[in-house]
């Protein structure tokens, strides 16, 4: 269990580009005591794993492996890039659960190459603004603010904006696939 606890926190801390020395000053923990403890050698108490939950911007219970119902992603810890005029912000993570969740934005005349793809899944594409073209094996659906469609299998899958202004979506598939 010690073992299993330094991984996950070391797991945690370099996920989050931490220092044992940043995690020390946040945790006011010491960084003899943080490394002993990524190394399996102590047993923390209760109060302990809470003040390194805080210090790592994570649950109690994400240090133990345990589930803790439910999944908390803050906006500074999501995901984001940028293909070509393509933006996408993870909302829900695919190490999170089995299925992956993103909001995404795509500029008039362009197309999204990350929606290319053989669907293995379900997937979900829901217009919260101005026009969407979606190509599901050759047949294009348009979709308009509001519109959504859940599409269950497909060889090819592409996004398109081909009219003027901004195009906003979520996006929500699973098994994950992006």
């Amino acid at each position: 269990m010690h073992k299993q606890l330094g991984e996950k926190l070391r797991g945690i801390r370099q996920k989050k580009g931490m220092s044992l020395r940043a995690v020390s000053e946040t945790s006011g923990l010491s960084t003899g005591f943080l490394s002993q403890m990524e190394r399996g050698m102590l047993n923390p108490t209760i109060a302990t794993l809470h003040r390194l939950s805080e210090a790592l911007g994570t649950r109690p219970c994400d240090l133990l492996d345990y589930t803790c119902g439910f999944t908390l992603t803050h906006s500074h810890d999501r995901p984001k890039n940028n293909n070509g005029g393509a933006d996408y912000h993870v909302i829900h993570a695919p190490e999170a659960g089995k299925i992956h969740a993103a909001e995404a934005s795509l500029q008039p005349g362009c197309f999204d190459d990350h929606v290319r793809w053989v669907l293995h899944g379900e997937l979900i594409l829901l217009c919260r603004g101005g026009n969407l073209h979606v190509d599901v094996d050759g047949e294009q659906v348009k979709l308009v603010e509001g519109d959504s469609i859940t599409i269950h299998k497909a060889e090819s899958l592409r996004i398109s904006n081909p009219v003027g202004g901004l195009a906003r979506y979520l996006v929500v598939s699973s098994p994950p696939m992006f």
